[in-house]
């Protein structure tokens, strides 16, 4: 699990041009996606878990995903606009 939360950090420090490495937006905005709905998923799994606590993660996983949202429906900001 810990390796899957590095993976997305590192795919959000390149979408944000804070890692400059050369990988197609297409290709960033896809895995994007993939983790956009994991965790509308794992949001409606822990929804109906028997745990208070894991009912409790269904927040951090909602959150998650409108910040993933956010960030694959983001303009880039050009140099004009600033």
């Amino acid at each position: 699990m810990i390796l899957i939360n590095l993976f997305l950090i590192l795919i959000l420090l390149i979408k944000g041009n804070i890692l400059k490495l050369q990988v197609k937006e297409k290709v960033l905005n896809k895995i994007l996606w993939i983790f956009f709905f994991f965790f509308i998923v794992n949001t409606f799994a822990n929804l109906f878990a028997k745990t208070t606590s894991e009912k409790l993660f269904s927040v951090l996983t909602i959150i998650l995903a409108i910040l993933i949202w956010n960030v694959i429906n983001r303009k880039e900001k050009t140099k004009s606009n600033q």
